[in-house]
């Protein structure tokens, strides 16, 4: 889980083990499962605000699909993280697909989302901050961590080429 470098950041609930990372002067706290990722995004230009390696855990409720999320500062930023990955092995993983079942003696049919699936988060006007923030979220499998991973990994390497 991130926290930013403000004092607006969210508080920090320790779940998972986390690393710093840093990029210039922007520095968090990072689940270790994420860190490659966030510090990526962050050489990339792209803002987040918070991220979960494994938001289930900790929850006294089964989930079907273990999910992490990274919540991006501003929608543009999610944005470019999905078009940053056009092209890569991972690119067809962002589309949600739903899992159908009509539950244990159930005569209602369950729709489980599986896969990516994507939030929007609207921030009020507070003491540090003027105006609204509309920012967005992506929620993956935690499987899917290492593919993503590695597609910004290239991209960095193929950035620095240039």
């Amino acid at each position: 889980m991130e926290i930013g470098t403000t004092a607006e950041a969210p508080r920090r609930r320790e779940c998972h083990e986390t690393t710093t990372v840093t990029v210039g002067e922007r520095s968090a706290q990072i689940d270790v499962e994420l860190a490659g990722i966030i510090e990526s995004l962050w050489k990339l230009g792209i803002n987040t605000r918070a991220c979960c390696q494994d938001q289930s855990a900790g929850l006294k409720r089964h989930v079907a699909e273990p999910r992490g999320y990274i919540l991006f500062q501003f929608t543009g930023d999610l944005q470019r993280f999905l078009e940053l990955l056009q092209g890569t092995p991972i690119a067809e993983h962002r589309w949600q697909n739903f899992e159908w079942s009509d539950g244990v003696g159930s005569p209602l049919v369950e729709i489980t989302p599986i896969g990516w699936s994507y939030g929007i988060n609207v921030r009020r006007p507070g003491p540090k901050r003027d105006g609204i923030e509309i920012g967005a979220s992506v929620k993956f499998p935690v499987e899917d961590i290492p593919l993503l991973e590695s597609a910004l990994t290239v991209i960095l390497c193929d950035r620095r080429k240039v």
